[in-house]
C-alpha cells in the first residue's frame, strides 16, 4: 500500500534531479553543508519542519526563477557558428562555461617546437 504513494514520497529521496558528474557523496556533502546554515539541533520538532519546508520552498523557487531565466533569455554567442548550437542545449551556467572553454581555445597561440618532414609538434 505505501508503495502506491511513491509519488509522494520519492521526490523527498531526489527523484527528477538532475546532477551532472556530482556523485552521491558529493551531493550529500552539498546538502548538509547547506542545511547547516539554516537547521539547527536545538530546535523542536515542530521548528525544525517549519524551517526545513522553508528551506525546500527557497530551494525550488530558486529553481523556478532558474528555469525561468533559462527559457526566456537567449546566450550571447559573440556571432561564433561553433556555440550558436550549445546556447540552445545547453543551461545558461553550463554554456557560460563552455563560451569560456572555447575562447581560451581559440586564444592560443600555437608556435612550431619541432619541424621535420610532414610533421610539426606545437607548444
Amino acid at each position: 500500500r505505501l508503495y502506491k504513494n511513491k509519488e509522494k514520497w520519492a521526490l523527498a529521496y531526489g527523484r527528477q534531479h538532475f546532477c551532472a558528474d556530482m556523485i552521491s557523496t558529493q551531493r550529500v556533502e552539498h546538502m548538509h553543508a547547506t542545511l547547516k546554515n539554516c537547521l539547527y539541533s536545538c530546535l523542536t520538532i515542530f521548528c525544525f519542519m517549519e524551517q526545513y519546508e522553508l528551506f525546500i520552498d527557497s530551494l525550488r523557487q530558486s529553481e523556478l526563477e532558474e528555469d525561468v531565466k533559462g527559457f526566456n533569455t537567449r546566450p550571447v554567442t559573440l556571432g561564433i557558428k561553433v556555440l550558436m548550437r550549445p546556447a540552445d542545449l545547453y543551461t545558461p551556467t553550463i554554456f557560460e562555461w563552455f563560451k569560456k572553454e572555447v575562447i581560451e581555445a581559440w586564444n592560443c597561440k600555437l608556435e612550431v617546437d619541432i619541424q621535420r618532414t610532414n610533421m610539426y609538434r606545437y607548444h
